[in-house]
């Protein structure tokens, strides 16, 4: 081993202690630091730093000097203060409202206490407990607002209180000043005006604890309208556990026992009533949110008028791009386009909306939906969305028989026994087949495979729904069924989306963007990416909660993410190591659209240069990167002050055992922002010559001119010497030598080397090309060519060049010698020298 090599190992071997060491002085120094709350006297002893709280001082008495003004400021003060306590708005519509909700609480509760009664189904208890929720919300909304209203009161009688003690020891302090010789007694407008103080300050005190009391009375009827919400969605949801764990018990008699047709009595008579009763609470509920059903009417007018505006718009978009004519469609049906996205979106418009507007609003998206789809579908495909269509109403025909459950239960199971029908008819049919084309087979195929799943469980759920299982049919037949309206729904609106999307970057505030006009179908292509993902979470989670397990798959994803493995004092579960994960990678995305941003739309604005813009592009990337793994690291819980002493000590050893690769990441910095070589220039290294790729945090890229890539350590860029063509300018002289046999005219030469470059494109006229006599060679005469270009191509111009030169001197009849070379023989064998000399 040599020198250097006995040097590397003592280098690691230092390096490597000095690390060790660093890290357990670490260790050392912070098990050395007091702990939080405790503290060491001069002997080390360790004392509780809890200690007696001091009481606050009283109140100061006010210069006598200073009565009047500060008299005066207080009246202006309490008048604020009376202002500020005065009734609200917001607090007087709650409890107006407290009645109502009193009044909506008993009416839930009875109804409440008729279904669970009997055996309500989980679709049942799911709504009711939604209905229950959307109320514990109201009310907690009201009791935020009460406990906001009373900081508020409570910060007032502080002050209150402060004021009133700090004036009342004036006045006192006031009438018992001594009036003698050496002393004026106090004025008797003073005393009189501090005790209207005093007065004035009591008497706001007054109001306020009224309006206190008050607010307090408010917030014990709010709680105790909690406390039952509370207890009802407890025994909700003690009946739903209870229901999922009887799910697979028998909870009728076979669908053929006796007596069964005898629940068809008086079936019209209940199945009217139901209706008037679902009519009623929508009459209620419209009765209570006529403002909500005003929005949609507004939102609907709206989209319905914008659509209509902007189909004018889209034809002639799409007479100049036909491939457009497809997105087109959307914009061609404006009040089925407007229906369909005002439905999706009355989620937030109808909180907790009864089961009649519900089916009125699911018809008002399906049905809708399903037109728009046929013309954004292949036609063969249509008649799955007439299937849809149908089981859909069929689905809303044993809502109005709910009253009866064997006849929603024979309904269910005439439903199921069709949707199981057509699918068979799906698969064996060869008519669908034969017209499928081949850029849709590949959707029809993935119908095919997913049909045989879908007929296992309408199997499935019909048997169970035959034989007595009337819950578990009801969960696995209405989880399919709703999963599939729930895709259809998506599914419009993720095409009426990604329809609208071409025509969004047309808009003028986008247009004008190059990052949108230059790379259009990219953009369009990811957003569609990034909604297609949505709508399938969307749909997990939509299934999930028609499938009644949406509780129970989130409560194992919750405890799944709150193991955690304790390290010391640090514990780090699942779910903090997923965090640290995902904010890494959104923080890699958000570096990749800012510098995609910037690279198309700032830089092409502003001149800065390639190296700068490359400098600030870098320097951004890892300013985000290195914020989110602070972030992140935050986010684990590490305490930062402690890793901070740790970094520090461990940083003594990585500057021993990294100096080169510290050295490379300084270089890269300089390189970076000196810019002595930047990104694009044309640069020779040594043996290496080539354009510098990238510079990164430790090494730098070439790529020469044959292909390859160098990776150049980003020190030797600082630290040796470079060679940089393009530094300044791209300007770059090219020497052509060319050499002619002695007797030659030299100037014909030069004409003919002048000639050459003559009028030919990239070759710079300034400075001036030049045919140079340069001198007497061993062999030829000696002539240069000299011509400046700004081409990036010179090597294959100075080829055409080298080539014309020749052809010229060929056609002028000059001679490019080869080497020649005199040999004199002192010594030869007289045979040998006779056969040379004689004649052939």
């Amino acid at each position: 081993m040599g020198i250097l090599g006995l040097r590397s190992v003592r280098l690691r071997y230092f390096a490597a202690h000095g690390i060790v060491a660093a890290v357990f002085f670490s260790i050392a120094l912070i098990g050395s630091l007091p702990r939080p709350g405790f503290s060491q006297d001069s002997n080390g002893n360790t004392n509780s730093a809890a200690s007696t709280p001091t009481p606050p001082p009283s109140p100061t008495p006010i210069p006598l000097s200073n009565a009047v003004t500060d008299a005066d400021a207080v009246a202006a003060r309490l008048r604020i203060m009376r202002s500020a306590a005065e009734e609200r708005p917001a607090i007087l519509r709650i409890a107006n409202e407290v009645p109502a909700l009193r009044v909506r609480i008993d009416t839930l509760n009875t109804r409440s206490d008729a279904l669970l009664s009997g055996q309500p189904s989980l679709d049942e208890l799911r709504a009711l407990e939604r209905e229950w929720q959307s109320l514990q919300k109201d009310l907690a909304g009201g009791q935020t607002a009460v406990r906001a209203r009373l900081a508020e009161l409570e910060a007032i009688l502080t002050e209150l209180g402060t004021l009133g003690d700090t004036w009342k020891r004036s006045l006192a302090q006031y009438r018992d000043a001594p009036a003698d010789a050496g002393t004026a007694a106090v004025p008797a407008e003073v005393l009189q005006r501090t005790n209207e103080t005093v007065s004035a300050i009591d008497e706001t005190r007054k109001t306020v604890e009224e309006r206190r009391s008050a607010l307090l009375a408010l917030q014990s009827r709010i709680s105790d309208l909690e406390a039952a919400a509370d207890d009802r969605l407890a025994a909700i949801a003690k009946f739903r556990e209870q229901a999922l764990a009887n799910l697979f018990w028998r909870d009728a008699g076979p669908i053929w026992a006796p007596g069964q047709v005898s629940s068809f009595d008086g079936l019209a008579d209940r199945a009217s009533e139901t209706l008037i009763t679902q009519f009623a609470l929508l009459r209620e509920y419209f009765i209570e949110h006529t403002e909500r059903f005003a929005l949609h009417g507004l939102i609907l007018l709206l989209l319905t008028s914008l659509i209509f505006w902007a189909r004018s718009r889209v034809r002639p978009a799409v007479e100049k791009e036909p491939k457009l004519a497809d997105a087109a469609q959307v914009f061609e049906m404006p009040l089925v386009t407007a229906l369909i996205i005002s439905a999706v979106a009355t989620g937030w418009v109808y909180p907790q909306a009864p089961r009649l507007l519900s089916a009125m609003i699911g018809a008002a998206a399906i049905i809708p939906g399903v037109i728009l789809l046929r013309r954004l579908v292949y036609r063969p495909l249509y008649v799955i969305l007439n299937a849809l269509v149908v089981l859909y109403f069929v689905d809303r025909l044993r809502e109005i028989f709910a009253a009866q459950p064997f006849t929603v239960r024979l309904i269910f199971a005439v439903e199921l026994l069709g949707a199981i029908v057509f699918l068979i008819w799906f698969l064996k049919t060869k008519r669908i087949q034969k017209k499928i084309e081949a850029r849709y087979y590949g959707v029809y195929s993935a119908i095919r495979r997913f049909v045989p799943v879908a007929l296992a469980i309408f199997g499935f759920a019909l048997a169970a729904n035959v034989i007595g299982y009337v819950s578990l049919s009801a969960v696995v037949g209405n989880g399919v069924l709703g999963s599939a309206y729930a895709a259809l729904i998506i599914y419009v609106a993720y095409r009426i989306l990604t329809s609208l999307l071409p025509f969004l970057f047309r808009v003028t505030p986008l247009v004008r963007l190059r990052a949108i006009r230059n790379n259009r179908t990219l953009i369009r292509e990811g957003v569609s990416r990034f909604l297609f993902w949505v709508g399938i979470i969307l749909w997990v989670l939509v299934m999930l909660n028609q499938f009644a397990i949406r509780e129970a798959v989130f409560g194992y994803g919750s405890a799944a993410l709150a193991w955690s493995v304790s390290i010391g004092s640090i514990a780090i579960s699942v779910g903090d190591v997923l965090l640290f994960v995902v904010t890494i990678w959104v923080a890699v995305w958000v570096s990749r659209f800012v510098r995609f941003f910037l690279e198309e739309d700032v830089y092409p604005r502003v001149d800065l240069g390639g190296g700068v813009t490359y400098a600030v592009s870098t320097t951004l990337h890892y300013l985000i990167l290195v914020g989110a793994f602070l972030f992140a690291i935050a986010a684990l819980g590490v305490d930062f002050t402690k890793f901070a002493l740790i970094g520090g000590a461990v940083g003594i050893g990585i500057g021993f055992g990294l100096q080169n690769i510290i050295n490379n990441f300084v270089s890269g910095m300089i390189l970076l922002f000196e810019r002595p070589v930047k990104v694009g220039d044309m640069v020779q290294i040594g043996e290496f010559t080539g354009t510098l790729q990238r510079v990164g945090l430790r090494a730098s890229v070439l790529r020469q001119v044959d292909g390859s890539d160098v990776i150049v350590p980003n020190s030797h860029l600082i630290s040796e010497e470079v060679i940089n063509w393009t530094m300044t300018d791209k300007q770059r002289r090219v020497d052509i030598p060319v050499g002619v046999a002695y007797g030659t005219d030299a100037s014909v030469v030069l004409g003919l080397l002048t000639e050459v470059i003559e009028g030919r494109p990239n070759i710079l006229s300034e400075p001036e090309p030049k045919a140079l006599f340069l001198g007497f060679g061993d062999n030829s005469i000696d002539f240069e060519l000299r011509f400046w270009t700004d081409s990036e191509g010179w090597v294959g111009l100075r080829s055409d060049i080298m080539a014309v030169v020749y052809d010229k001197l060929n056609a002028a009849g000059i001679e490019i010698p080869f080497p020649q070379r005199d040999l004199h023989l002192r010594t030869v064998d007289p045979t040998a020298a006779k056969s040379l000399t004689s004649p052939k």
